[in-house]
């Protein structure tokens, strides 16, 4: 990778000068901002859906994940134990994140503000055992990264497009792992990529589409294995290109005007007006047949880019929408606002909500549940579990929530084959019981019902904040920012 230059030139010490007058003339602003940044009001920036799991990145550079975890895709355990996460949940490790990718098969790559690359999710060597989030030395300088099957792709700041082969170390707790990056011979002036697999398109400034290919000679082994990059070629044809979304015989273009065109690799045909009646402004390109257009006026249409007959449909969404990701059979939908919308398949909690149909279906898209941050006792809480708001009552898991404050719980079964729970706290003990949706405490009500879809959410067990309050433990919403606050 090239070595880092300042942007300051030769004038090092004149700039300096400079930026100490300020200090001496200028208020410091440090407090206000931090002021500013704790009451301020969290909004989602970006979406990105995978098969059966979605993520998302907030404006103060966190990423929360939600749905399947079946094979590692959320990246939040080493050892896949948990199978699907009911709403979103903070993915511990990234910090500072300005931009995410999805192959849309498990596998996440994120752009730093730094311009440090960060991956996590399925592994190459086992899906059953997970990636947590961990960088990828010596990435630097890098503006956007795509995620591929078995290499990652980044634009770097300076117009310039790197390959890396998938680091095959296994995840150990989160450090950083050592890739070794090749840049694409050929290529300046990127503004944009994208991938299907290992095939990457990129589009440069002139509104042309450019495509190579990485692979590895697998004829060598180990450490002397050999990246492959083809020669990238332009691909002829394409009017000037706004946004170039590739599958895997094909791609849909968006020109310069709003029109879309379809484009068929196989066919030798010309590209042809893909929904001439809408004037799109984004497109979404889901793991199977799944196609989402987003116009410019902020409508959202599902197509069908395999029907030629479809007509499309569009999405029954209140707000304007500003971004769009398809899955394979579910789309999400941000809002100006930051808000995210799921609709589709819900068969492991990837619309964001619970599903109200009994076919695990969403047909009315619904804001996906609240993105809450716990702490205990003034710390981020150690769980890769959420809170689950229902109407005014929120529920925690419970284990990591007493454990963080000194508390414990067991299950046992009494004489009468019921299930009772002990919650251990300051040195009492308070038995835990349901009657209907009434949890009692040691036999007696508590006034705490347990709201329907949250007693048991992820596979864990769910506590309404309102029962650990009965023991003595605060829980302090604050709905501004999203916060509650455990103390005890």
């Amino acid at each position: 990778m090239q070595p880092y230059r300042s942007r300051f030139g030769s004038k090092p010490i004149i700039t300096l000068m400079m930026a100490f007058l300020l200090l001496v003339v200028s208020p410091l602003p440090g407090r206000a901002l931090a002021e500013q940044a704790a009451n301020a009001k969290p909004a989602f920036t970006q979406i990105i859906a995978g098969t059966y799991y979605s993520a998302a990145l907030r404006n103060d550079g966190s990423v929360w994940v939600w749905g399947r975890n079946l094979w590692s895709e959320l990246g939040i355990q080493e050892q896949a134990v948990s199978t699907s996460v009911a709403a979103p949940v903070r993915l511990a490790g990234l910090t500072d994140i300005v931009a995410l990718s999805t192959n849309k098969s498990g596998y996440q790559l994120a752009v730093k503000r730094d311009g440090t690359i960060w991956e996590w999710g399925t592994s190459l060597e086992d899906v059953k055992k997970g990636i947590l989030p961990r960088q990828l030395n010596p990435l630097s300088g890098m503006s956007n990264a795509i995620a591929g099957t078995a290499f990652g792709f980044g634009l770097r700041s300076d117009g310039t497009v790197w390959a890396w082969p998938r680091s095959k170390e296994p995840s150990a707790g989160g450090a950083e792992v050592t890739v070794l990056p090749a840049q694409v011979s050929g290529l300046a002036n990127v503004e944009q990529i994208t991938s299907v697999g290992d095939t990457v398109y990129v589009q440069k400034s002139d509104g042309s589409v450019w495509q190579f290919a990485a692979k590895l000679d697998t004829s060598a082994s180990g450490s002397n294995e050999q990246v492959q990059l083809t020669t990238p070629a332009k691909i002829a044809g394409l009017p000037a290109v706004r946004q170039f979304a590739p599958y895997y015989n094909g791609a849909l273009v968006i020109d310069l005007k709003g029109q879309t065109w379809k484009v068929e690799w196989n066919s030798g045909a010309k590209p042809k007006l893909f929904h001439p009646e809408l004037k799109v402004k984004t497109i979404s390109i889901g793991a199977n047949s799944l196609t989402l257009l987003l116009t410019q006026s902020g409508a959202v249409y599902s197509v069908d880019r395999f029907n030629s007959t479809d007509k499309g449909k569009k999405i029954r969404l209140a707000t304007p929408i500003q971004a769009i990701a398809a899955g394979a059979y579910h789309g999400l939908a941000l809002d100006g606002e930051g808000r995210v919308f799921g609709w589709g398949a819900d068969n492991w909690n990837e619309t964001g909500g619970p599903a109200k149909s009994p076919d695990h279906m969403v047909y009315a898209p619904m804001q996906i549940r609240r993105d809450i941050t716990m702490t205990a006792n003034g710390k981020p809480l150690a769980t890769i579990f959420p809170a689950i708001m229902e109407g005014s009552s929120i529920s925690v898991p419970l284990k990591d929530a007493l454990r963080s404050i000194g508390g414990d719980y067991q299950v046992t079964v009494n004489g009468n084959a019921q299930s009772v729970m002990t919650i251990s706290y300051k040195g009492k003990q308070y038995a835990v019981q349901y009657q209907g949706s009434q949890v009692l405490l040691n036999g007696v009500a508590s006034g705490v019902t347990v709201p329907a879809n949250s007693g048991s959410a992820s596979g864990v067990t769910m506590m309404p904040c309102g029962v650990l309050k009965k023991i003595g433990i605060s829980c302090t919403w604050n709905a501004q920012t999203g916060t509650l606050a455990i103390t005890g």
